[in-house]
């Protein structure tokens, strides 16, 4: 007996260190910041930043061509988080904002701010392509005055404030945990389901209007709450991924799973099918880069839910929705399939040009916001039509021609930020 109470105290001993040992590695596989305890309602600060958030989604599409809407929406969002600092009731549910936040903004925001900068006429005159502008103001006599980097400084200025908003949201959605990111998530789902309706309008032109928000804007394709059809494919894109991360997040706290998925793979062919209806060139090539996204989010936690006959069925079966849904709609996927037969359109041109007035101005740059006056003035005259470039419509040129060659490292920096987060949310939540 004493030799068998003995074997049992080892083993219970051995179970307690056991267990011991697995809770002392879970804080750094599971910090409360990337751990999903609970779905219930947001709490107080998340609320106010969802508000921001839907006040950008509904006017935030406007683009230059739609000031008003863009004044409105820096307004509402200056008021609704100057309003969050000053309360602090209504920062419940927020945290600090982490460095990292702070360098990315940073970073975006540094180079229109030092375009601005007045230099002292020794600098701005060995700038290249500036031997226009000095011998336009020697004519009179104001070649020595200090000019900024920025060869359009109105327009670097208007940019500059046109990155307030998004490096706001940044900062403020940086502060909530993961419950609250997930109630964030599913506002850009629902704000990208609820602009399909409205698409279907615009497409069908019912009634005669075009049924689209904005003065200027793209017609009779799908723009939803946008005035260009490309930044309705965006929206569209990133709200795939939303589904998917909402899904991941969500999946261990429904009670029928069956319906959850099903729920899930409708609205993420919704959206897919909505962002080709779209008629966006760049925006139909880019969808398979968000829907793999998608998919390898969601398959380890398909995979861990149901067996592989249930998934390949559930996978086939939104194929097959997908497939009848663009057969139901065959003229519109016909005309929108026409774009890609005539790509010799007038943005070769474009992109020549860019190219030129490049290598006129590199490697300092013309500054940000400011492609359309730089293109016009390297613009073949042959080429010259009644309508102007506002866009190079190739980001990377435009990117160059202004001056921010470190953006694509930005981005990519941003992205790394964010896959790794991702990467530790996934495995806190599989441990």
């Amino acid at each position: 007996m004493t030799t068998a109470n003995a074997d049992i105290s080892g083993q219970r001993g051995r179970r307690r260190r056991s267990r011991h040992r697995g809770e002392s590695k879970a804080p750094a596989l599971m910090p409360p910041r990337y751990r999903l305890t609970h779905v219930g309602l947001p709490q107080t600060g998340v609320l106010v930043i969802i508000g921001a958030l839907v006040a950008a989604l509904f006017l935030g599409g406007g683009g230059t061509t739609n000031p008003d809407s863009e004044t409105a929406l820096q307004v509402i969002v200056a008021l609704t988080i100057a309003l969050q600092l000053l309360w602090p009731r209504l920062q419940t549910g927020l945290g600090p904002v982490p460095r990292s936040a702070w360098a990315i903004a940073a970073l975006v925001i540094v180079i229109p701010v030092a375009q601005l900068i007045p230099l002292p006429p020794s600098l701005w005159h060995a700038l290249p392509g500036r031997d226009v502008e000095v011998a336009a103001l020697s004519l009179i006599g104001a070649a020595d005055r200090w000019m900024p980097w920025s060869m359009a400084p109105g327009r670097t200025f208007i940019s500059l404030l046109a990155t307030v908003i998004p490096l706001v949201l940044l900062l403020v959605v940086s502060r909530t945990d993961l419950a609250g990111r997930m109630w964030i998530c599913a506002t850009i789902v629902l704000f990208a389901l609820l602009s399909i309706p409205l698409g279907t309008l615009q497409i069908s032109r019912a009634g005669g209007h075009n049924w689209t928000l904005y003065a200027y804007s793209h017609t009779g394709v799908i723009v939803g709450f946008q005035a260009n059809h490309n930044a309705e494919a965006d929206v569209l894109a990133i709200a795939l991924l939303a589904a998917g991360v909402l899904a991941c997040g969500w999946v261990d706290k429904v009670r029928n799973r069956t319906a959850f998925w099903c729920a899930t793979g409708l609205t993420a062919a919704i959206l897919a099918i909505t962002a080709l209806l779209t008629g966006s060139r760049t925006g139909i090539v880019l969808l398979p880069v968000a829907v793999i996204g998608c998919l390898a989010m969601l398959w380890p936690v398909m995979r861990q839910h149901m067996s592989a006959g249930r998934l390949w069925l559930m996978l086939l079966g939104g194929a097959a929705v997908a497939a009848l849904a663009l057969l139901s709609g065959l003229r519109s996927i016909d005309r929108i399939l026409a774009r890609f037969s005539n790509l010799k359109d007038a943005r070769s041109d474009i992109w020549k040009d860019t190219v030129e007035a490049i290598g006129t101005i590199w490697p300092a740059g013309s500054g940000v916001g400011s492609f359309p006056p730089i293109f016009n003035a390297h613009e073949r005259l042959e080429v010259v039509t009644n309508t102007f470039a506002g866009r190079a419509h190739n980001d990377w040129l435009e990117w160059t021609l202004r001056g921010r060659p470190a953006r694509p490292c930005r981005a990519g920096g941003a992205a790394g930020s964010a896959d790794l987060a991702a990467v530790a949310a996934h495995r806190c939540r599989t441990q």
